[in-house]
């Protein structure tokens, strides 16, 4: 299901892959910054493979079958996302991020709430 999310996310809003990347750097998760960085690369080095299944996929007049199977050949433009998933698969991994999200969102409160 994390895999088909994360996928969804690139293929329908691919602006949103470089907001992502931020936040893993704010956060300071290196090794997931390390490995999004290569998905990154991969996504802008077949960026024209990407938009044309993407497009296919968009394409309503087509049957679903056509249109899914765009999306998984979209999802071949990316072979590194696999990794990005499965440190979501990893419960140790995630403790890890919520840990770090946590004490970001404790360290910056003054950004998000006025305390009394």
């Amino acid at each position: 299901m994390v895999e088909i999310q994360i996928m969804v996310e690139f293929f329908n809003k691919p602006q949103h892959a470089i907001s992502a990347l931020e936040v893993w750097e704010e956060l300071r998760v290196e090794r997931l910054v390390k490995d999004y960085q290569l998905v990154l690369s991969e996504l802008l080095e077949n960026k024209q493979g990407f938009k044309s299944s993407r497009e296919i996929f968009d394409d309503e007049s087509l049957s679903w079958e056509s249109r899914y199977e765009a999306f998984e050949e979209g999802e071949k433009e990316l072979p590194s996302i696999e990794k990005i998933e499965n440190y979501f698969y990893d419960v140790e991994f995630k403790k890890y991020l919520f840990q770090k999200m946590a004490a970001y969102i404790e360290k910056n409160m003054h950004q998000y709430a006025k305390i009394k």
